[in-house]
């Protein structure tokens, strides 16, 4: 009997349980896609973002310039002496060299110090004060400086006084004080109109003796010292001279030396 090749039973085989031959066979056909389900309609191709070209970006413009009239007129407005004004009535006397206004405010005199509370001739210049100028209307003119530290107004002040046989004269306040004898100048940078005034005044009053300089105070020290430009003398051990250094330093051999020259006793080291 005549057996036949294998590979020739395989096919029928393969096809009677539905499976492909394993010999060679024809391409299978091209699969065509699906077709769209009825109503529905196929999307067009989105086309992509067109590119988007930045804007050229403008320069700064310059600022504004601002004249200095603008910058004034936009600025807080100051007390800038003529925007103050000239005349005030005193309401009351404080001491010998500061008044309360009617209107409530403070104000120091200029270019003077007339003695604390409790110290010698204090209560002489507050009475003198008092009798030049409380309760009566009072003429004032200002520095370069219109308020100090505790924003009280400065000015010199002047008041009108009757002579007694119906003439009137002016009475320069600040002065008047020193010339009696009841203040010494107190000296400031922005507020020396009068400083070359005051400080002859000054000089006069001391070898008469008037007032605070017929008061014989101990000398304890052998001698003071200041600054050329400091307005104040001090005693040698003063805090406020440590730093100081030796060649910036100006010695006076007495008080009267030293105010004569203008110069005003430290209030911390009170020599």
């Amino acid at each position: 009997m005549r057996l036949l090749p294998l590979r020739c039973l395989i096919p029928p085989v393969l096809a009677a349980f539905g499976l492909a031959s394993c010999g060679p066979s024809s391409p299978p056909p091209p699969v065509s896609p699906p077709a769209a389900p009825v109503g529905t309609v196929s999307a067009a191709p989105v086309p992509g973002p067109a590119p988007v070209k930045a804007a050229p970006v403008p320069a700064p413009k310059p600022a504004a310039s601002v004249s200095p009239a603008e910058a004034t007129a936009t600025a807080p407005p100051s007390a800038a002496a003529g925007s103050l004004p000239t005349h005030y009535t005193v309401r009351f006397v404080k001491d010998g060299d500061s008044v309360t206004l009617t209107t409530g405010e403070d104000l120091r005199y200029i270019g003077i110090d007339t003695p604390e509370f409790g110290s010698p001739f204090s209560d002489e210049a507050r009475e003198l004060n008092r009798r030049l100028v409380e309760g009566k209307s009072v003429r004032v003119e200002y520095d370069e400086e219109t308020r100090d530290k505790h924003n009280r107004l400065l000015a010199y002040v002047y008041v009108t006084v009757d002579d007694g046989g119906g003439a009137t004269h002016e009475v320069f306040v600040n002065a008047e004080m020193l010339r009696q004898g009841l203040a010494r100048v107190y000296p400031h940078e922005k507020t020396r109109r009068h400083a070359g005034e005051f400080l002859k005044l000054q000089q006069e009053a001391m070898p008469e003796k008037k007032g605070i300089w017929g008061v014989d105070k101990p000398m304890d020290v052998a001698f003071f010292i200041g600054t050329r430009k400091g307005k104040a003398y001090h005693r040698p051990d003063c805090k406020f001279m440590q730093e100081v250094p030796e060649s910036a330093r100006t010695r006076f051999s007495s008080r009267e030396e030293a105010e004569r020259g203008g110069k005003t006793p430290c209030r911390s080291c009170n020599p």
